[in-house]
């Protein structure tokens, strides 16, 4: 008798803001989007792909496989500025509802633009799922409302997604 693993639910958000453009940062991003995408598919895990600026858009939902489209639709209406509150939103009401254990992963490289709605929006999700932020050439300070966070450069950021994917699915 083999006991199934319950994996958790992940929902990964992309910050597109204009300034992910600088240095290469999406470059990397896309690479560590697309390797841990392939991670999950290939062990069953479930995921939802998002991307956001001033506004939020569901790239992949669940229950698709990735596919290029999902890829060109990340660079659809880059720019902008950094609402990662409107991301967290977003993919919280938008997790299937089928499992028990739910992990938002949020990539960005910017500073809030309403820390306020932030601060509410983290306070409210605290204990209904794990927010992970990976914070790309930023300062500590910069994620500190964060609970569990990642400083990463552009250049580790696809090894820092496969060791945050790794730990989350041995718990």
């Amino acid at each position: 008798y083999i006991e199934k693993v319950e994996y958790p639910e992940f929902s990964i958000w992309l910050d597109t803001s204009g300034s992910m453009a600088w240095d290469g940062k999406i470059y990397s991003a896309l690479a560590g989007l697309i390797m841990i995408s392939e991670a999950c598919e290939e062990t069953g895990v479930t995921y939802t792909l998002g991307r956001f600026a001033k506004s939020p858009e569901i790239i992949k939902k669940h229950n698709e496989r990735l596919k290029t489209l999902h890829i060109e639709g990340i660079y659809k209406n880059f720019g902008g500025g950094t609402q990662e509150y409107k991301a967290l939103r977003m993919a919280y009401n938008n997790f299937s509802g089928t499992k028990e254990k739910r992990i938002i992963i949020l990539i960005t490289d910017g500073l809030t633009e309403s820390l306020t709605n932030l601060k509410d929006t983290i306070s409210y999700l605290r204990d209904r799922v794990k927010i992970i932020a990976l914070g790309i050439n930023l300062t500590y300070e910069s994620l500190a409302l964060f609970p569990n966070r990642v400083l990463t450069t552009p250049a580790d950021l696809p090894k820092k997604l496969a060791s945050i994917l790794k730990k989350e699915l041995t718990i």
